[in-house]
């Protein structure tokens, strides 16, 4: 066993399957694993992980793109409610560039953190977001819980969920 991980051993057990990818507002966005494969001990994420997560936080808050782009595998997929005009799905170093201009261009904001932790086998940040709209000047502070999925210390997937109807009001 290595220092920096914990293991946990299962009994054998039947293990139900789960689906790879939710589904909501028709946009598709890893939340699920299935069962563990070929082992029988699940190896639980690393406070690294967590630590990669606050450097992307950090990234963002300086915009600093090159630093993001540095944290996150060039595959990545990110999503977020189509509603808003910066969400849907989002692939690759070019789709985060993408959002976050996108984001940036509309919103002058900052994400607090309220809690940070593993779970499920991803990293689970709850918060609010809070700052004003650039085309209308009308503030907001709205909540929010971003799912993260990482692989080799890198970001592969993430989720950003908020009080979209909050937002849109905002918005207009």
């Amino acid at each position: 066993m290595h220092a920096d991980r914990v293991c946990v051993q299962l009994p054998k057990v039947p293990q139900p399957f789960y689906p790879v990818f939710g589904q909501a507002s028709g946009i598709q966005y890893p939340l699920l694993r299935g069962p563990p494969v070929a082992t029988r001990t699940i190896e639980l994420m690393t406070i690294e992980n967590i630590e990669v997560i606050k450097q992307v936080y950090e990234a963002f808050g300086r915009q600093d793109l090159e630093g993001l782009l540095s944290l996150v595998d060039p595959d990545c997929v990110i999503t977020q409610d189509a509603a808003l005009p910066w969400g849907g799905r989002h692939v690759g170093h070019d789709g985060v560039t993408a959002f976050a201009f996108a984001l940036l261009g509309s919103l002058d904001s900052a994400v607090t953190v309220e809690s940070l932790f593993e779970a499920d086998g991803q990293v689970i940040q709850c918060g609010r977001t809070k700052g004003t709209v650039r085309a209308n000047g009308n503030a907001f502070d709205i909540p929010e819980v971003h799912i993260w999925t990482l692989k080799d210390g890198k970001v592969v997937a993430t989720h950003f969920a908020i009080d979209t109807p909050a937002m849109l009001a905002a918005l207009v």
